[in-house]
């Protein structure tokens, strides 16, 4: 059970990051950005995408210590999971969970798992647009926010999660935050995502042909990692651990990172080799099953949660 909750924890920081749940953004980046597949609500990343993003960031690298400029001054992920545990409550019952529907998979009938309910306060952040606007530069980002929004606030206000933890897999569903932005922000992020330099032409036509900030959660799909599995009305998205750890090797041949050690995003993955995790949405929410066990044996346990 111990490390079930190890991966619970793992699970509620990547899933709140993946729907742009501030205060874990960072660990998001590490641990859900690299899927792929064929929806409306999928971006699709080739392997051709990939390559060309890991030589764009090494260029920017390569740029930046050549004007001898300091890389580690980026703004530091301070919410840890003892932070998360701060704000969980253990339910008797799925059904003490109101925030939007959801059912603990029939495929684990006979046992008993701890049920939590995660509700992250709202976090608001003043924009300063000097700092801003110095971190676009260094992404040579062509957009720039205006001074007026200097010292207004942003609010990010998460929707509650919850977390079904068994003693080999691992429930959960979550929906995208709501945010609350002065004038104007919202279309200057999107075109600040959407003319990305780092970023491919197919991606970012991608990105600026969706709303950020509606209600639908955008899954990444990654050429040779993902794969589906048909869940009725929904499909579900299957990534491994291994696959992904296979990508990030690949990729840290492109970036010549002078490192003989594996980063410590990569170590953590390391811990759960062999793990598999089922994505689908469902109305405005996603659900997910992580474990170590087959396609389809996530598949079974994700359709008996219908």
């Amino acid at each position: 059970m111990k490390k079930s909750r190890i991966i619970a924890s793992v699970v509620v920081l990547a899933i709140a990051g993946s729907l742009f749940i501030s205060p874990v953004q960072t660990f998001a980046v590490n641990a859900m950005s690299v899927f792929r597949m064929s929806d409306p609500y999928v971006i699709n990343i080739s392997a051709q995408d990939l390559t060309e993003i890991a030589q764009n960031i090494q260029s920017l690298i390569n740029g930046k210590q050549d004007s001898d400029e300091c890389t580690d001054s980026a703004p530091q992920n301070k919410e840890t999971m003892h932070d998360m545990r701060q704000h969980e409550t253990i339910l008797s019952s799925a059904s003490d969970f109101k925030a939007f529907p959801f059912s603990l998979p029939a495929y684990f009938k006979d046992q008993a798992p701890t049920i939590k309910e995660i509700d992250l306060p709202a976090a608001t952040i003043d924009i300063d647009t000097a700092k801003v606007n110095e971190r676009l530069a260094e992404l040579q980002s062509p957009v720039a926010l205006p001074a007026s929004l200097d010292g207004r606030q942003v609010t990010v206000n998460p929707s509650p999660m919850i977390v079904a933890e068994y003693p080999d897999a691992v429930c959960f569903a979550a929906q995208k935050p709501s945010y609350d932005l002065p004038g104007g922000m919202d279309s200057l992020i999107t075109q600040a995502v959407a003319t990305l330099p780092l970023l491919t032409d197919d991606i970012r036509s991608q990105l600026g042909n969706i709303n950020l900030f509606d209600n639908n959660i955008y899954l990444p799909n990654v050429e040779g990692v993902t794969k589906t599995a048909e869940l009725g009305r929904n499909t579900g998205y299957i990534y491994t651990v291994n696959d992904v750890m296979s990508l990030a090797d690949n990729l840290s041949s492109t970036l010549q990172s002078g490192q003989d050690q594996p980063s410590g995003a990569i170590q953590k993955l390391q811990e759960y080799a062999g793990y598999e995790v089922i994505l689908w949405v469902s109305n405005g929410t996603l659900y997910g099953v992580l474990g170590k066990y087959s396609d389809d044996q996530l598949a079974a346990i994700a359709k008996s949660m219908r």
